[in-house]
């Protein structure tokens, strides 16, 4: 028996999306958000943490600006690129010490360090995200001058469907 493909959103749909936050998106596809209020105007990811404490890892989907476009391209804008990858929490207790010092929670005692949430934060913003994919990650690339946002979310929408699952 042959699987149905996945139901595309519809514009409606994803207009809705695009005028959500990036903390109501995650609540509604059942993943989380670490950024600003709109991920494809100022960037953020989306990630998930059933795996963080059993395996420390998180899948996540990150958005950030390529502000070197702007040099090498005739772009008025920065691209806008949407990258799949993985976040992974170090195996060294003076790695992660590491990771703490670069989100001002040096202290042991910090209210920080008790939050799965700041813990992935910490780690994503000393180590950053490892690409899926090696010879070709998985990412995408938006050209801000050409590409409305609904259109941006219609084309990767499933990717933050599957943190949700």
């Amino acid at each position: 028996m042959l699987l149905a493909p996945p139901k595309r959103l519809t514009k409606e749909e994803c207009q809705k999306i695009a005028s959500m936050t990036g903390w109501n998106i995650a609540e509604h596809f059942g993943c989380h958000y670490s950024g600003d209020s709109s991920a494809v105007g100022h960037g953020g990811y989306f990630y998930r943490i059933q795996e963080w404490e059993k395996w420390g890892c998180a899948e996540a989907v990150e958005f950030w600006h390529d502000h070197d476009s702007q040099t090498r391209t005739r772009y008025r804008e920065p691209i806008l690129v949407v990258q799949r990858g993985t976040i992974n929490k170090p195996t060294n207790p003076d790695k992660m010490e590491d990771c703490w010092r670069t989100v001002g929670a040096s202290d042991p005692e910090h209210e920080l360090r008790t939050s799965i949430h700041a813990e992935i934060d910490a780690v994503k913003s000393h180590w950053g995200m490892e690409p899926s994919g090696t010879a070709y990650p998985d990412l995408k690339n938006f050209n801000p001058d050409t590409w409305q946002e609904w259109r941006i979310w219609r084309s990767i929408v499933d990717w933050i469907k599957e943190l949700g699952m």
